[in-house]
């Protein structure tokens, strides 16, 4: 399967080398599309590796020639659907390429991504593709995708019974599920499965997306090494000269005396926390997001410390590691509570003020003021937004119930007081008082979040093991070392690419890894020297393991 771009890459690669005889080098492919570097081009040529649709040749420069040639074939794309628990409705718009071959006979396709595993029995797991014929019936033992009271979107197999349908998952571990023919709404027919290569597959969408947002999701993007800084000592001497942060990941003291200087119980947590987020409020922007690990009263404890330097709470996500975490090793007969096998990382931001006459107000206060300032009724932002009511409810309203305009809604509101204001308090939404802020400026108060289908506040992810724990000889070089899979979550939850990622606390500094493969910057740092070698060794692997001889052979 290949998203539009890829698919335009692959003609151009094709018609390039039937021309000249020979493939196109990755520069020319970069100067061709337009696109921001060669590795993004790299990106691209690496998918069609991976594939199939190119072969590598060996020890020979430009060394990639055209597998079998087999037709592909545009469908659109829809999104992520949920083969697990039940997800939003899907309204995402992309289109894909596939083999000519996938395509059923008769009647209009679409693909879905899977997410969940309760469809594994008929070999569908997660991050692969269906293929699905879009019809309105199902016949018993159909896999099918279905609308669910018209707002959630499942794949299941279908079954008619005794005046229900039954919707039976493909996982001897679950359960069906059982609903009226009237809540259900069948979307289509699963014909074809796209297994899932080695990573999963990305999109852009619209199709005029930057290509860097393609690359930023990629494993096979490497930045250079020094986009990557990990520095030994204490984190408070260096976030003076830091630059201010898109992300910043806290997985610091836990107060369980894990290492020196972590307080011995939750009490001291706060405390010792306390200088860290002072500075990390004086270098963060609204765009910043702040995730803060730590164990659920070792949080509680200092959430009233982040509270008073003006941070924001914004969602508690559980990391359930699941029964294998304890693997039976409690005993029954001493324990006083059920076995902890869970902690958090709590989302934090920080809320723009906007200072007038030595009073700061808040967004909410001050969109309200500047409107006042015009000499226009309320009623008047509705008729700047083309709405019947939704600006004095959402943006202008004095109740809890406030909304953060979008930058659309936002440059209507300016556009239209700035015209039709009073002229002498002109320029109206300004925060200089030479002019207005912009649609993009206006981005820029608000943090970042890309929103993902399928995902919640609970993670389900056991602990780390296997390749990914690192040790030494058969001891684990940290206790609590975070797995990858998760830092890859909130890093690329909260920033775009060549964002500055902080990670203060680095440990084996798997938030710096997770910021090297999502083409982000960071800077992180670790106060234990031993652990601060291991982890410029973890990094300086990374680099090393993550280039790919494509580079070298084109």
């Amino acid at each position: 399967m290949l998203t539009k771009r890829q698919k335009e890459v692959l003609d151009f690669i094709k018609g390039s080398s039937k021309k000249k005889g020979y493939a196109p080098s990755l520069e020319e492919i970069q100067r061709h599309f337009k696109l921001a570097s060669v590795s993004t081009a790299h990106f691209h040529v690496s998918k069609l590796l991976d594939s199939g649709y190119l072969d590598k040749v060996e020890n020979k420069a430009r060394g990639i020639s055209i597998s079998a040639d087999e037709p592909l074939i545009m469908i659109p794309f829809l999104g992520t659907i949920a083969a697990g628990e039940p997800i939003e409705a899907i309204q995402e718009r992309e289109t894909i390429a596939i083999p000519k071959s996938k395509m059923p006979k008769g009647g209009e396709v679409y693909a879905l991504r899977v997410s969940g595993t309760s469809m594994i029995e008929e070999n569908i797991n997660d991050g692969d593709v269906v293929i699905v014929r879009n019809q309105s019936t199902a016949e018993n033992g159909q896999k099918i995708v279905a609308l669910i009271d018209q707002s959630e979107a499942t794949l299941k197999k279908y079954y008619r019974e005794k005046g229900q349908i039954k919707l039976q998952p493909a996982n001897s571990d679950l359960q069906p599920r059982y609903v009226h023919p009237s809540q259900l709404t069948i979307q289509g027919v699963v014909v074809d499965i796209i297994k899932q290569p080695e990573e999963q597959v990305h999109t852009i969408k619209g199709g005029e997306k930057k290509e860097d947002e393609e690359v930023s999701t990629s494993y096979k993007k490497v930045p250079t090494k020094n986009q990557i800084k990990i520095l030994h000592g204490d984190a408070l001497e260096f976030y003076d000269k830091w630059e201010n942060p898109t992300a910043i990941i806290s997985d610091g003291p836990y107060g369980i005396s894990g290492f020196p200087g972590d307080p011995p119980t939750h009490e001291g947590l706060g405390d010792w926390y306390e200088p860290h987020i002072k500075k990390w409020s004086e270098k963060a922007t609204p765009q910043t997001t702040l995730w803060f690990w730590n164990t659920e009263v070792g949080w509680a404890t200092v959430h009233p410390i982040l509270v008073k330097h003006g941070w924001r709470y914004r969602n508690c996500h559980v990391w359930n590691k699941g029964i294998g975490h304890i693997a039976g090793n409690v005993n029954g007969k001493s324990i006083r509570k059920f076995p902890v096998v869970t902690e958090v990382c709590v989302q934090y931001t920080k809320d723009p003020t906007f200072e007038i006459e030595g009073k700061k107000m808040s967004m909410k206060e001050w969109l309200r003021y500047e409107w006042k300032r015009t000499g226009l009724v309320f009623s008047k932002t509705n008729e700047a937004c083309g709405v019947k009511d939704a600006a004095t409810r959402k943006y202008f309203t004095l109740s809890n119930l406030w909304y953060f305009p979008p930058a659309e809604a936002f440059e209507k509101i300016q556009q239209y007081a700035n015209l039709h204001g009073k002229k002498t308090g002109k320029p109206y939404f300004s925060v200089d008082g030479k002019k207005p802020i912009s649609k993009d400026e206006w981005v820029a108060y608000r943090a970042k979040f890309n929103f993902s289908h399928g995902i919640t506040n609970v993670w389900h992810e056991p602990t780390v093991n296997g390749k990914e724990r690192l040790r030494n000889g058969s001891k684990s070089l940290h206790l609590n070392q975070k797995p990858l899979k998760l830092m890859n979550l909130i890093i690329r939850t909260s920033s775009d690419s060549n964002d500055l990622i902080w990670e203060p606390f680095g440990g084996l500094c798997t938030g710096m890894i997770s910021a090297a493969e999502l083409n982000r910057r960071g800077l992180a740092c670790e106060i234990d020297e031993e652990v601060y070698q291991e982890a410029l060794k973890r990094l300086d692997n990374h680099f090393g393991q993550s280039k790919l001889d494509l580079l070298q052979s084109l």
